[in-house]
């Protein structure tokens, strides 16, 4: 152990190789990615968290984590594993405060409903048309890249918000970037593949160059190595945050009891547990819920951080020996050499904990998300985003001004005109062009994944005269 902590410094992110897509003057003051997290803390997108699902609907419980707070407790975790690692804690905190900026209003079944939406399989008889898309795919850490990248404005010579290409990199290798297989049959009778089926070249077969509208168009502008051991952090800050508040949650909820979740932890953990046994014996003897909360949440952190940062001692030890790194240039040459794709592999952890915590968080999802509470909520939300989203697609109008004027920029030619005459000649507009008829779909994504739980209930309630927020 005593050759890892001398090799630490060593695989944190230098800052001074830093890049951004657009080159811009860095603050004589802050540095890059102390202005990424700055720009992040400052958006719409990230003002919005507070109002969005993390697993029960923003609003249920006052106790009840939102995005906003899961988000917070990336960030403290991220940072306390990163400063035991000796990392880059302002690359880790941008990273951290980024990673959900794509993620949509209810939590994991909006983002699924929209996955679905954006490859036909919940077409329905009252849309007009059969969606036939070439870029496919609906998933919240690429959307975060789309946020950051396009929908977020910074200054009016370039889209998005200029973030440096380490931040980018880690908001989106924070989740998988597999998107899910859809069971669902379509209207049209035939079974579809939600596959990100991505146009390298953005243009469609005519060759017409179509709106940002898919996410190739972003990934591509990182290059090939924009990864750093900061982003890996985070990915596990994530899931150990996810850990914490799926118990405390859970416990809240009334959803699990202290004493099945201790004997949960003991049978999964066994061997992992040694001296953590005493104190878990303790917490599930304990009858006040309020202490027991505390208490609970301090030990799963501390538990699950320990044993991460073991994992990654062990793991960067692994690569100085197989890389040969002896100096910090050393490690500045593998940031250069190793594609991000590869780096992914650099980091292989296979230990009983890995595995232990794999079965723990089944068990969790399996629990929590398949709960009476959970499932009304989400069955409730797939309806409202479903709605919202076949109103905008059948009629455009009802989009607000914003996005009508993002939409008439890309497909009308008329574009000095004001907005009501923009909406009079969309409603001319030939929405049989895949190229028209895509650009409506990813926009009207664009405005139900930044939407908040309260004003998707909203909108829908406007749109369709439903009392149903008093049911959620």
């Amino acid at each position: 152990m005593g050759r890892i902590k001398s090799q630490f410094p060593e695989f944190k992110f230098p800052e001074h190789i830093a890049s951004r897509v657009n080159e811009e003057t860095e603050h004589k003051w802050r540095t890059a990615f102390e202005r990424d997290r700055d720009r992040i803390l400052y958006s719409k997108a990230f003002h919005r968290l507070i109002g969005k699902t993390q697993v029960f609907v923003a609003g249920f419980d006052d106790h009840i984590r939102n995005r906003l707070t899961h988000t917070l407790e990336v960030a403290q975790i991220a940072k306390t594993i990163s400063q035991r690692l000796k990392l880059n804690t302002n690359l880790v905190e941008a990273i951290a405060l980024g990673h959900d900026l794509g993620h949509t209003p209810f939590g994991h079944v909006g983002e699924r409903v929209l996955n679905l939406i954006t490859n036909s399989c919940l077409i329905t008889p009252d849309w007009r048309y059969i969606v036939d898309l070439e870029q496919r795919g609906f998933k919240h850490n690429y959307q975060s890249l789309r946020v950051c990248m396009h929908i977020e404005k910074y200054k009016p010579e370039y889209e998005g918000i200029n973030l440096t290409k380490q931040t980018l990199w880690g908001m989106l290798n924070h989740s998988k970037r597999k998107f899910n297989s859809c069971n669902l049959v379509g209207f049209n009778g035939t079974s579809k593949i939600c596959n990100a089926n991505k146009n390298d070249d953005c243009v469609d077969e005519r060759n017409i160059t179509l709106p940002p509208n898919h996410y190739e168009c972003f990934t591509r502008q990182l290059d090939g190595n924009s990864w750093s051991v900061e982003a890996f952090v985070v990915e596990w800050a994530d899931e150990i945050a996810q850990r914490h508040h799926d118990v405390v949650d859970a416990i809240e909820a009334k959803i699990l009891t202290q004493k099945t979740l201790c004997e949960k932890i003991v049978e999964v953990f066994d061997v992992e547990l040694k001296g953590y046994k005493t104190n878990l014996k303790k917490i599930s003897d304990q009858n006040d819920k309020d202490y027991l909360i505390n208490k609970f949440s301090s030990w799963i952190v501390d538990y699950y951080v320990n044993n991460i940062i073991n994992e990654f001692k062990q793991s960067l030890y692994q690569i100085i020996i197989d890389r040969n790194i002896k100096s910090s240039s050393d490690f500045i040459e593998l940031l250069k050499s190793t594609t991000n794709d590869d780096a992914i592999n650099l980091f292989k952890f296979n230990s009983s904990f890995i595995e232990s915590d794999s079965k723990f968080g089944k068990f969790l999802k399996s629990t929590i998300l398949n709960s009476h509470q959970a499932q009304k909520m989400d069955g409730k939300a797939d309806y409202i985003i479903r709605k919202l989203f076949s109103a905008f697609i059948t009629n455009p109008q009802q989009l607000p001004d914003t996005k009508i004027i993002q939409l008439a920029n890309i497909i009308l030619v008329k574009r000095d005109i004001t907005v009501g005459e923009m909406r009079e000649e969309l409603k001319k507009a030939d929405w049989s062009d895949k190229n028209n008829y895509t650009s409506l779909i990813r926009i009207s994504v664009d405005y139900i994944a930044g939407m908040t739980d309260s004003y998707a209930i909203h909108k829908f309630k406007q749109l369709y005269h439903s009392d149903i927020e008093r049911l959620m």
